[in-house]
């Protein structure tokens, strides 16, 4: 084989050898991205698996309701009875939907990191006294760099009336049994 040859196949060597590499980089990538969703998708079914039995079905929810008034109610969802004037299933309703959309803005930091987009929609939901009381009073349930996250763009956010708790001044009421 002449010496020009040999340099030809020595360059297509490696050229062969770098589009292995590129490929395999671009492999290692879209698997990477491909996993993240997948893990996206994996919690927000979980976070809709909790919320969901208690949007839907009326048995569930008036069931719910009941043990709730005799137990006491949570933080949460007592303060939309008392600032909003809800009723019971109402307020469970709300606050599970509202954990339903705050779960997926925490899923969305921890797949893709903080961006101007959701920095955006977290300062759009915290503009409305409802959401600005849900993240008060749950905040502490979510993850600590989300948490961060979300009180850096608290400080951004445009100013509007919000609503703090009042003071729960109700105690579970009695059952029926007990008072006969």
């Amino acid at each position: 084989m002449s010496e020009s040859r040999q340099k030809w196949l020595q360059y297509l060597e490696a050229l062969v050898g770098l589009s292995v590499v590129f490929t395999l980089i671009v492999l290692i990538f879209e698997v990477r991205g491909n996993s993240l969703l997948i893990e996206r998708q994996i919690l927000t079914e979980r976070n809709m698996g909790i919320v969901a039995p208690l949007l839907a079905p009326t048995e569930l929810l008036s069931a719910y309701e009941k043990i709730k008034t005799k137990d006491g109610w949570e933080p949460d969802t007592r303060a939309f009875m008392d600032d909003y004037g809800l009723a019971p299933a109402e307020a469970v309703a709300w606050t599970r939907m509202l954990y339903g959309i705050w779960w997926q803005r925490e899923l969305d930091y921890l797949t893709m990191g903080s961006s101007d987009e959701l920095a955006k929609s977290v300062r759009g939901l915290l503009g409305d006294p409802d959401n600005a009381l849900f993240w008060t009073i749950n905040s502490s349930g979510f993850d600590p760099g989300f948490q961060a996250f979300v009180e850096r763009q608290r400080e951004l956010a445009p100013a509007r009336k919000t609503l703090e708790p009042k003071p729960s001044t109700s105690a579970p009421a009695e059952s029926v049994d007990s008072q006969n």
